[in-house]
């Protein structure tokens, strides 16, 4: 809460940060993966809103993600569900983390990746395994595609940041970073079956 200059007292309206915050982290994800890609040559694909590396089994992300499923069974415990319900969650049921020094920390996640078949030489042989993208605009289109038919599945209108948003998860698994991801939203825009609307935009049927 704050004190407003008449006096009267209000707190920030947090939606919208928290609604810029979503984009902006699937925006960085997209530049994530990209680099990934072109620096190491891994192979990546979409998982849901985010992405994952086709080398690194499930059972190992699994084993790896134990906070993130805590937090997931403690939602359906308390029958809710989405990203805010999610950090809510997340900080209600946070412990005080002991330090441990790095190197254990290290010899402990060798250890855990061995019990699972993954170790140095799988991360070696999971690279130069994908080549950069080739045919930048036939990849835009592809990309551009999955955005669209993702959100329209979900709803006939849609805000800019949105549709931003739905393009940056549908990149990384084809390899475009977070400028592909502005110029395909910006340009996407303009075209004939994309109509604005009061506050938003619809695509044409």
């Amino acid at each position: 809460l704050a004190v407003r200059a008449d006096g009267t007292t209000g707190s920030i309206r947090s939606d919208p940060l928290f609604a810029e915050k979503m984009t902006a982290g699937a925006s960085y994800r997209a530049e994530l993966a990209a680099t990934l890609r072109e620096r190491l040559g891994v192979k990546i694909e979409r998982d849901g809103e985010f992405f994952k590396l086709v080398a690194v089994s499930e059972d190992l992300c699994r084993e790896f993600s134990k906070r993130r499923e805590g937090i997931k069974h403690a939602m359906a415990e308390r029958g809710v569900d989405g990203a805010v319900a999610a950090s809510i969650v997340a900080l209600a049921t946070r412990q005080v983390k002991d330090h441990v020094a790095r190197g254990v920390l290290f010899e402990q996640w060798h250890q855990t990746g061995r019990q699972f078949g993954w170790s140095s030489e799988e991360a070696m042989r999971a690279t130069h395994q994908e080549k950069p993208v080739e045919d930048l605009g036939k990849t835009r289109r592809e990309v551009l595609n999955e955005a669209l038919e993702g959100i329209t599945r979900k709803q006939t209108a849609f805000s800019e940041r949105e549709f931003l948003q739905a393009v940056a998860e549908a990149a990384p698994a084809h390899g475009l970073d977070a400028q592909d991801v502005r110029w395909i939203s910006k340009t996407r825009l303009t075209e004939q079956d994309i109509l604005p609307l009061n506050g938003g935009w619809g695509r044409r049927r």
